[in-house]
């Protein structure tokens, strides 16, 4: 692992475009920063979900393939061939972003050490990860739907749109209806279906941070300053390098963000301190899905809990 080598420093932050900040799952900040790159004529990575709904890393030269990027996948993405990619963009003095998980960002850097490749013109954003589940878990889901509901031809892992900043409620889009549910929201919660290595996670540190920037809901806002939060979404962004401050200073000084510093002793999400335990019902879930299925666990672990008693369908037309 390869930390930066400052003290975070921390900030509440919103997008000044309303319509920014809602099409993104926070406070917009990741739109804004990779603004900056595009306009410079750089390349901008991240996390994708693509024509089978299935999470990838893709690379992005205009605000359009970028705003894949926005929203949250809860699950864990196919790196492909990003590294060798990355490496080539900064050989032909490109200014490249890569965003994704910390151990993502992690691995893009050391790969790079070991190519001798400079990483002067590289910004890497890191995001506070809850963990990952296995998309075998993701793709389940969805054909657990499209056998009862039809070909799906939109997912979103949250809807904020609907629901408000606050709420976790997953929607999938068919021929004509949507539906509104928490089974999967549910069985990620409960982080069963986390990966085994998230619990042995080494990046959940607020002090040390492997990327220039880091981005995360911010949780708790409203005990720090409740006015700030209108529930359209605000960004946590922790900034650990000198090159990390200098994008940041950018967006501010461009009025594309409303910025308060904050104090990092009081950012206190829990993955920012320690992973999430393993514990023995974690082997019991897997080994009922490995006999019964999807539709196994969802009857164990979701079904009749209360959240699930909210989902509703919607018909669009």
């Amino acid at each position: 692992m390869r930390f930066t080598n400052e003290t975070p420093e921390a900030y509440a932050c919103k997008h000044k475009d309303l319509e920014i900040r809602m099409a993104s799952r926070s406070g917009g900040v990741f739109t804004a920063v990779s603004d900056i790159i595009l306009d410079n004529g750089g390349v901008v990575y991240g996390c994708a979900l693509d024509e089978n709904f299935a999470a990838v890393h893709k690379r992005a030269t205009t605000p359009q393939q970028r705003n894949e990027f926005r929203k949250s996948k809860y699950v864990q993405s196919d790196i492909g061939d990003s590294f060798l990619s990355v490496k080539n963009d900064l050989n032909n003095g490109l200014e490249v972003l890569f965003s994704g998980t910390p151990c993502q960002v992690d691995g893009l850097i050391h790969f790079l050490d070991l190519s001798n490749v400079s990483a002067e013109k590289l910004l890497t954003m890191d995001l506070v990860c809850h963990g990952v589940p296995s998309p075998k878990l993701w793709r389940d889901y969805l054909n657990y739907q499209e056998k009862k509901h039809g070909k799906i031809i939109d997912a979103e892992f949250r809807n904020k749109r609907d629901f408000g900043w606050k709420d976790h409620v997953e929607t999938l889009e068919f021929k004509d209806k949507k539906i509104n549910s928490h089974i999967y929201t549910n069985i990620f919660y409960k982080n069963y279906a986390l990966r085994r290595s998230c619990h042995e996670c080494k990046y959940t540190s607020k002090q040390q941070r492997v990327a220039d920037l880091t981005l995360a809901d911010f949780w708790g806002i409203d005990s720090i300053d409740k006015d700030f939060n209108d529930n359209k979404g605000v960004s946590l962004i922790l900034v650990s390098s000198e090159k990390g401050m200098r994008y940041f200073d950018l967006i501010v000084d461009k009025n594309m963000i409303e910025a308060k510093r904050v104090k990092l002793d009081d950012v206190n999400q829990k993955s920012l301190n320690t992973p999430y335990i393993y514990t023995n019902n974690k082997e019991v879930f897997w080994d009922y899905y490995k006999k019964h299925g999807f539709e196994g666990i969802v009857r164990k672990y979701s079904i009749g809990n209360p959240l699930v008693s909210l989902a509703k369908k919607i018909l669009v037309r």
